[in-house]
């Protein structure tokens, strides 16, 4: 992505969410501190964080391995989905949680320190958020389903929700983006909105716990008021 985030391009710029500096533009001495801390972050969650986690948790799975139990491939298709929804469901609870004012600095702070995200910002995490608002959420549903679903559609969903997070911080809203392929799903600009306002929209993927519990009304007002902008 770095080309497109420098090379100014028109026909990507075109869908570019916010019209404002990147954070190189801005600052890039502080540009270099972030990008540095968020590279280092990234190696340690996944290095040794998320090894261990799997380690403690192996134990108690119960997803099928058999090399002749595979599914056919309409039900993995709706098994990631309903993977991903529980994972979405449960980032937006414990991301709604790490917001609460005694939490927020010490847990959260961290990760909105991109105001004009971009796609490594995605997997900006200190280690508390990074167990309750990535690990735990991501295992959830592999604890739900059980022997229901394969390990390795387990595995394919994770190389989606990988892809999928660096998707919602890219920065632009780009329209051939595979990850709205679903329905319900969260845009790039769902989630540039909570990074930008710092309000709304906690979860990951999808709107439908923010929907049920009006935590996105923010961000539906913002779009009405985006589009009679336009209009003008």
């Amino acid at each position: 992505m770095w080309p497109i985030y420098t090379g100014r391009i028109r026909w990507f710029e075109d869908y570019r969410i916010l019209d404002k500096e990147w954070h190189w533009e801005s600052d890039m001495q502080e540009f270099k501190r972030m990008i540095r801390d968020t590279w280092l972050r990234i190696a340690f969650n996944s290095l040794v964080l998320t090894p261990g986690f799997i380690y403690l948790g192996a134990p108690y799975s119960k997803l099928r391995r058999g090399l002749d139990d595979f599914d056919n491939g309409w039900t993995i298709f709706l098994q990631i989905y309903i993977l991903q929804v529980i994972e979405s469901s449960g980032h937006g609870f414990f991301h709604k949680i790490l917001h609460h004012p005694r939490l927020y600095d010490f847990c959260h702070k961290m990760h909105h320190e991109y105001t004009n995200v971009i796609s490594p910002a995605g997997e900006y995490f200190g280690v508390v958020e990074f167990i309750f608002a990535s690990l735990v959420p991501v295992t959830m549903g592999s604890f739900i389903m059980g022997s229901r679903i394969h390990f390795s559609t387990y595995i394919l969903f994770m190389i989606w929700r990988v892809c999928r997070t660096y998707d919602s911080h890219v920065g632009y809203e780009f329209p051939w983006s595979p990850f709205s392929i679903f329905p319900l799903c969260a845009t790039s600009e769902y989630h540039n909105f909570h990074h930008s306002h710092n309000v709304s929209n906690y979860e990951s993927s999808y709107v439908l716990l923010d929907s049920i519990l009006g935590r996105n009304a923010d961000f539906w007002e913002y779009l009405k008021k985006k589009e009679k902008r336009k209009a003008l």
